[in-house]
């Protein structure tokens, strides 16, 4: 076990569980988070992917529409953003789900670290984070401002998460979600 990790010898189940991550472990997991961050401002477009628009003009208000369910939430702020000035509200809110989706992730590989007893395992669930953080899947999603894969994303880690804690139900309504959202689900 990594000198500083906080180990309690026994739990209810009878079994030795990690408690803290120690620090070289948060340093690197820090590190992956860095890296995730850097990928989002890196990927930032320069402007709105031509046609993906009716992402944040369709509404179920006239009944039910498939891909409306971002318009619909976007709906009421039409009045303050409308025409040009809805684009730099989706901009700033698509970079702003990036950097949760990256806080997600690192939320997620810490509980998977301090989970972990073995040694081998802990480091090959840190590096994993930092490959994942340092792939081209950070900078795509801030790369495509307008469209809608960035919020299926956290969708389905917050299903993810919810899942983990127990909470079944709301979590299958997370997962459902992305079906109302775009036909690419």
């Amino acid at each position: 076990m990594p000198t500083g990790a906080g180990i309690s010898t026994t739990g209810w189940s009878g079994r030795v569980q990690v408690d803290a991550v120690s620090r070289g472990e948060g340093l690197l997991l820090a590190a992956g988070a860095l890296v995730g961050v850097l990928g989002v401002l890196k990927g930032i477009g320069p402007a709105f992917v031509p046609g993906s628009d009716f992402y944040w003009l369709l509404s179920y208000e006239h009944g039910f529409i498939r891909r409306a369910f971002l318009g619909t939430l976007f709906r009421p702020f039409l009045h303050i953003w409308a025409g040009d000035r809805l684009k730099p509200a989706v901009a700033a809110t698509q970079i702003v789900v990036c950097f949760a989706i990256v806080w997600m992730f690192a939320a997620m590989f810490t509980r998977a670290v301090r989970r972990e007893q073995r040694l081998d395992s802990r480091i090959t669930l840190m590096a994993a984070f930092v490959l994942l953080m340092a792939s081209q899947l950070m900078p795509t999603l801030a790369h495509d401002i307008g469209y809608v894969d960035v919020y299926l994303v956290l969708l389905v880690l917050v299903g993810f998460r919810l899942a983990q804690t127990g909470r079944y139900v709301v979590a299958a309504l997370a997962w459902l979600t992305p079906s109302t959202t775009s036909a690419r689900f």
